[in-house]
């Protein structure tokens, strides 16, 4: 039976939802129960992010004591092209800030800060050394 999205979490996703309305940076695309976004599985929060012509997806799996917990994992989808291009090590670099991030905002609504982050060393590293979009 699926659990309902608390209270808090829900008021951070229509938050996040309304600082980026109207543009095309990021968008909250699924989360685990109603929250006037999208419904989909228990835990999971999907967000896209499109900074700098790239788009993709993080998914953020929240545990039930979050924000008092980091989420239990974060993944983000490697679909795009920009994704794609990044060495494996690097990738793995920018998960690991993320999860950084995370223990340093516990207790404390986190989502959008590790987007904000995310958003970051996705442009930091896209840069680096040739890699990243290629017009």
């Amino acid at each position: 039976m699926p659990s309902r999205l608390p209270e808090d979490l829900k008021e951070e996703l229509n938050a996040i939802a309304s600082i980026y309305s109207g543009k095309d940076e990021v968008a909250v695309l699924e989360t685990s129960a109603k929250t006037g976004v999208t419904e989909t599985k228990d835990g999971h929060v999907t967000i896209q992010v499109s900074p700098d012509q790239c788009t993709c997806k993080v998914i953020f799996t929240l545990s039930e004591d979050y924000p008092a917990k980091p989420p239990a994992r974060i993944e983000v989808s490697e679909n795009d092209t920009q994704i794609k291009r990044l060495p494996d090590d690097t990738l793995q670099t920018i998960l690991q800030t993320l999860y950084q991030a995370a223990q340093e905002c516990l207790g404390n609504p986190m989502i959008f800060t590790l987007v904000e982050k995310f958003k970051e060393q996705l442009q930091e590293h896209s840069g680096k050394d040739g890699q990243g979009v290629e017009n």
